[in-house]
């Protein structure tokens, strides 16, 4: 069975009163106007790769425990992050718009300026293109549960790397959820398809005795892969999705509940506490758990374990437990949240 989601939020619409639109772009700030979400099939983020020749990245890996995760890292050199549509000014000669071809509703800001210069950006960038180190607690956590058959969400998850853990753990379908559109289209998808071809090719056919690559012979390899996917049967990728936008509309676009989620990092500011606690009610099965790995505190921005855990247990309808906990100078927290 498929993955499936639903398309409430249409992007391309233009169906509406013009002067409607007009009225609420005009009535409210920029920062008050929920970005729509956005459904991808692997299919779609393919489609949105113009040419992989002109795509520049580079592939990275990590070895957590005795598991290893390969990821794409997209260059945004010389891309730009619009507000309200506004189309962008004609590249410069000699240069190339390659890693994301279209504007999207952000602030005026340049993708590499706010990955040089910030971690995140508030409602403009949220910190997707960087391996936390949350992420790579909760990917450790990962390999001691059994995840075979199950639905599972990996919310906020920027490069996506406990999801793709969860698929490699058998996961019955994997959706994944990131704020940013580009993070998804250039990063998280990518990865997916990368790990996938990896398990599939390199290690069960070696490269050397070990059954290992080096990141360069990869990438040749991956390259030639991606040349020739779109022509092949991509039904084996049904098991995967994928959603960018706000946590108030993410909702919106699942059908199935969801029997686990993964979230790392997510919980950093307190203003998105409701909109989070929302999400995870309305797509959490009844049987289900949520993961939330994260830090004691987050310095500059508010949030943390205790103030979540707080919170949730205001609402009353979770149970949520402290189940790991890695000592550090700035002590970092597994939660597991479960229904009542």
């Amino acid at each position: 069975m498929d993955f499936k989601f639903s398309f409430k939020v249409n992007v391309e619409d233009d169906s509406g009163d013009d002067k409607e639109k007009e009225s609420l772009n005009s009535s409210q700030p920029d920062s008050l106007i929920t970005p729509p979400c956005i459904c991808y099939s692997i299919k779609d983020i393919l489609d949105n790769q113009n040419s992989f020749d002109d795509y520049i990245y580079t592939i990275e890996s990590i070895k957590i425990n005795e598991v290893c995760l390969y990821f794409i890292q997209p260059c945004f050199e010389n891309m730009s992050l619009y507000e309200n549509n506004e189309q962008p000014d004609k590249k410069p000669e000699g240069t190339k718009r390659n890693c994301y071809e279209e504007p999207t509703k952000c602030s005026r800001l340049t993708q590499s300026n706010v990955l040089d210069t910030s971690d995140l950006v508030p409602n403009v960038y949220e910190g997707g293109l960087k391996v936390w180190e949350c992420t790579i607690d909760l990917v450790k956590f990962l390999q001691g549960l059994d995840l075979d058959g199950k639905i599972v969400c990996d919310l906020g998850c920027g490069i996506g790397l406990p999801g793709i853990c969860a698929a490699a753990k058998n996961a019955k379908h994997v959706v994944f959820q990131d704020f940013n559109d580009f993070v998804i289209t250039k990063a998280t998808g990518m990865s997916v398809i990368l790990n996938s071809w990896i398990n599939e090719n390199v290690f069960k056919k070696g490269s050397n005795s070990e059954g290992i690559m080096d990141n360069e012979e990869i990438d040749v390899r991956f390259k030639s892969y991606i040349d020739t996917i779109k022509k092949e049967d991509i039904s084996k990728w049904n098991k995967f999705a994928f959603i960018s936008g706000d946590w108030s509309t993410a909702a919106s676009a699942i059908r199935e509940k969801v029997d686990v989620i993964l979230m790392a990092e997510t919980i950093y500011s307190i203003s998105s506490y409701e909109k989070l606690h929302d999400l995870i009610n309305n797509i959490l099965a009844k049987e289900g758990v949520a993961y939330v790995a994260a830090k004691s505190f987050y310095f500059g921005v508010g949030g943390g374990v205790q103030l979540w855990t707080d919170f949730v247990k205001k609402k009353n309808v979770f149970r949520i437990d402290s189940v790991q906990i890695i000592d550090a100078p700035l002590k970092r927290e597994i939660l597991k949240m479960s229904w009542f």
